[in-house]
């Protein structure tokens, strides 16, 4: 059971349905967890095994310990069974046993955001339930700069324009064009913005779009 944890936006559902679609040793599963808690997501869980909705803890158990097929479940916004409080981890405990009682070879990877893993962390200390934690990075200025890029319309028709941009002039931006520095210059402070977050980026400079009064 690993625990994939990261900011709100840099990417882990992404990166979860990526490892999903290239598992091919295991039967794949996605859960995204309801704000509902635990009771409702045993009840997604039991669905995408073939069993009823409304299948026990003892009926998804004994389906995991008697099939012949391996899992991969991928268990995410698990912050939703996290609740900063005393006796707050109580779901995700719940869950881990039951997945780690079911005694056969399932692969269990759960995504949690960074703010509610600090409580669990916390609150378990050494006593942690996982055999792996693993934290996604901020993305670097290169990779938000492509990011931007992919998201302008390139159509001639309504290209986005930085024209008339002010950006302090970097030393190396000596051989580019004015529009081309400010283009840079903004991705630069964008990416300098959002602290590295690639949804606030997109956030920012999409409220930073403006209509060309002219045209």
């Amino acid at each position: 059971i690993c625990v994939l944890s990261g900011e709100r936006g840099v990417g882990t559902t992404t990166l979860l349905l990526s490892l999903l679609s290239k598992v091919k040793n295991a039967e794949p599963i996605y859960l995204s967890c309801p704000y509902a808690g635990y009771g409702e997501l045993l009840a997604h869980f039991a669905a995408s095994l073939g069993l009823e909705e409304d299948a026990t803890e003892i009926q998804i158990l004994a389906h995991l310990r008697k099939s012949d097929t391996t899992y991969l479940i991928a268990v995410d916004n698990a912050q939703r069974l996290v609740k900063p409080m005393v006796g707050g981890l109580a779901d995700l405990i719940r869950l881990t046993n039951l997945l780690r009682r079911s005694k056969k070879n399932h692969r269990v990877v759960i995504a949690i955001e960074k703010a509610s893993w600090r409580f669990v962390d916390r609150a378990r200390g050494e006593r942690l339930l996982f055999d792996l934690v693993t934290f996604l990075p901020r993305w670097t200025e290169k990779q938000i700069h492509q990011l931007l890029d992919t998201r302008i319309n390139q159509a001639d028709q309504k290209q986005v324009s930085f024209e008339g941009l002010v950006v302090p002039k970097q030393w190396d931006q000596e051989d580019v064009t004015e529009e081309e520095r400010a283009k840079q210059g903004f991705y630069r402070i964008l990416w300098h913005y959002a602290d590295g977050n690639p949804t606030v980026a997109l956030r920012f400079f999409r409220l930073s779009l403006n209509q060309d009064k002219d045209t």
